[in-house]
């Protein structure tokens, strides 16, 4: 009995590892297949990027000078990863400026919430200015019947 369930165990072995060497394959295609198409894709979505915000681009490359002043080495190998990786670091900057982007207008949301939005006006002209010629002076309703008794008073009077 023990052996047969040695002969069944070394076949599951052999199953599970074509099974990972199957699954390893097909990531590797998969991998391959989004790279190819980043590759075509990561000029333009440079170029966005430099357009959504080009701040996102400078600093980045900013970073790598600074980089290779500090730390020559590790400067030279962004550099080289940049260079051989560059669809992945074109995706990773765009992805970066749209997420700044939509915080930003969350963030504009937010504070015009709070502090409300400017209303607009409308400047008139001379000739546009109300005409008041015609309403009736007003007459005051309220006459004092005592004469104030303190002296912040007596400055309102005068």
């Amino acid at each position: 009995m023990t052996q047969r369930r040695q002969q069944g165990g070394s076949f599951n072995l052999v199953i599970g590892v074509v099974m990972l060497v199957v699954a390893v394959m097909a990531l590797w295609f998969v991998f391959k297949s989004v790279f190819a198409l980043l590759a075509w894709l990561a000029p333009v979505l440079l170029i966005i990027t430099l357009v959504l915000d080009r701040s996102v681009v400078f600093d980045y490359v900013k970073g790598m000078g600074n980089r290779l002043k500090n730390d020559t080495l590790m400067g030279v190998a962004q550099l080289a990863g940049t260079f051989f990786f560059f669809p992945l670091v074109s995706a990773f900057l765009f992805g970066k400026a749209m997420l700044l982007r939509k915080v930003g207008k969350i963030k504009g949301q937010m504070e015009t919430e709070k502090e409300g939005e400017f209303a607009e006006y409308e400047e008139l002209e001379d000739d546009e200015v109300l005409d008041l010629k015609d309403v009736e002076e007003v007459v005051q309703t309220r006459t004092p019947t005592t004469k104030p008794n303190n002296n912040y008073d007596d400055l309102f009077n005068e």
